[in-house]
């Protein structure tokens, strides 16, 4: 791309800006997360898989609620522009500045196609919850910052409070930091294989076939957004059905 482009008057930064913008964010959720794990080890009451298979039912219920309102701001169509993730935003977290918008957009728009899935919707939440760019997402969970209320406006007859969502981005975070016992910023083929033959890991959750789902690159690791994406597929949340 020789120039910037436009997405509904936001301006996105050229390839190699972008590369360099998009490489720095994954420094910095590769250090929050480290930052993370020494919190979850310090605490000493690390979650286990089976605890978060305990809490799928409820994880269901929170994610169909954000692909509800992910439906709602696609307005039928496959996914979001920056526009729709900016509306879907404000609906879930309240009014975001317009950079941080850019970034998650950019992040997770890999294809550069201008519009983002389910699947990188929720990555984008996510990440914003660890970066701690939210407006929401530290909240007390009987109230929000200002006099946004708890309980998040009805989508297509679904509702659910802002706690509820950062529970579920607090857990799929859990989830990660399972696999990355030393908070790398990414989880190795090996450990996770190790964790299989010593019958850890959810046992049919985290078959081979899981492991390949979320490797990619087929390099040996996954990043944390590729974790976020593949534990999307786990809920059994699919683009399909949006």
């Amino acid at each position: 791309m020789g120039c910037a482009s436009s997405i509904s008057g936001a301006s996105i930064t050229p390839s190699t800006k972008r590369a360099s913008s998009t490489k720095k964010t994954s420094d910095r959720i590769a250090r929050v997360l480290q930052k993370k794990k020494g919190e979850v080890d310090k605490a000493g009451n690390p979650i286990t898989f089976e605890k978060i298979l305990l809490r799928f039912d409820r994880l269901r219920s929170v994610l169909a609620y954000i692909k509800a309102v992910f439906a709602d701001k696609s307005n039928g169509t496959s996914g979001l522009n920056y526009e729709g993730l900016k509306e879907a935003l404000n609906v879930l977290h309240g009014p975001m500045e317009k950079e941080q918008i850019i970034e998650l957009f950019e992040f997770v728009d890999l294809d550069d196609s201008k519009v983002i899935e389910f699947k990188e919707f929720l990555v984008a939440l996510t990440v914003g919850h660890v970066l701690d760019i939210m407006p929401d997402t530290h909240d007390k969970e009987t109230s929000t910052r200002g006099a946004r209320p708890s309980q998040l406006v009805e989508v297509n007859g679904l509702t659910c409070s802002a706690a509820d969502i950062n529970g579920v981005m607090n857990l799929i975070v859990s989830a990660y930091l399972l696999f990355d016992p030393n908070g790398k910023g990414y989880i190795c083929r090996d450990a996770v294989s190790a964790m299989i033959e010593e019958g850890k890991g959810g046992n049919a959750m985290l078959s081979q076939q899981r492991w390949n789902e979320m490797d990619w690159d087929a390099n040996g690791e996954i990043d944390f957004p590729e974790f976020v994406h593949a534990f999307s597929s786990w809920m059994d949340l699919d683009e399909d059905d949006v």
